[in-house]
């Protein structure tokens, strides 16, 4: 797995809380196995995890760089 991301390629996290723990419940189905994924994202701008641009559908559409949200925890992203 690359440490570089290119423009159009998607990221995929899981998060913690209750909403995100609810969305993987409702979008699992019978006899799947646990969902670890609740959320999407798109790189706009190729970078390393410090310096992509990102767009993320999230309360509401956000561009920012990769590691603003996520901390360059690589652990938080599935990618």
């Amino acid at each position: 797995m690359s440490d570089i991301f290119k423009a159009g390629d998607f990221f995929f996290t899981g998060g913690h809380g209750p909403l995100s723990r609810l969305i993987r419940y409702f979008s699992k189905s019978i006899g799947e196995k646990r969902t670890v994924v609740n959320h999407v994202g798109i790189v706009l701008a190729e970078g390393d995890l410090k310096n992509c641009v990102v767009v993320e559908a999230l309360s509401t559409v956000k561009k920012h760089r990769l590691i603003d949200r996520y901390g360059g925890r690589k652990d938080k992203l599935l990618y």
